[in-house]
């Protein structure tokens, strides 16, 4: 996880008709994640819902682009939308959500039910190096795949 980084700035207030400075602090993490750009067109034909989704599961993926699609995160993100945007998602919402963002390749789909990967073409957390590295491990396993998989990943990461 990142590092919080302190930020000393400074007011100028007036007292007893006086102006005097005062300095203060905020603070900001360095935590976070890259969007690039090749990914403002996909997010701009999805519904809000599966929007602040994607947003919501690149905060909480792992350092493999990682998530799960259980009811745990589903109820996680229901509380987060309801405490911080005054937005009440259902269930079924989001679940049709995230298999939205399975169609725009946004999310790679696996085999198994509950397991994706956010799509490090679209979102990643590292280094480009890192980046780099994860989209060809990907490729090298997802290419060990029988043809008939469910999985979008040859049209998610660009391979024929």
């Amino acid at each position: 996880m990142g590092k919080t980084i302190n930020v000393k700035y400074k007011i100028y207030v007036v007292e007893e008709g006086i102006k005097l400075p005062k300095y203060l602090t905020t603070k900001y993490t360095t935590f976070g994640y890259k969007m690039y750009n090749n990914v403002q067109y996909k997010l701009a034909s999805i519904d809000k819902c599966a929007m602040l989704l994607f947003h919501f599961l690149a905060e909480k993926m792992d350092e493999s682009n990682n998530v799960t699609h259980t009811e745990v995160i589903r109820n996680e993100f229901m509380a987060h939308a309801k405490k911080n945007l005054s937005l009440d998602f259902k269930d079924d919402t989001i679940k049709k959500a995230f298999y939205q963002l399975v169609k725009e390749d946004l999310i790679i789909k696996y085999k198994l039910r509950s397991e994706f990967t956010l799509n490090p073409r679209h979102v990643f957390k590292s280094t480009e190096e890192d980046r780099k590295k994860l989209i060809q491990t990907l490729i090298n396993t997802f290419s060990n795949f029988k043809s008939n998989t469910k999985s979008n990943y040859k049209k998610a990461l660009g391979i024929k």
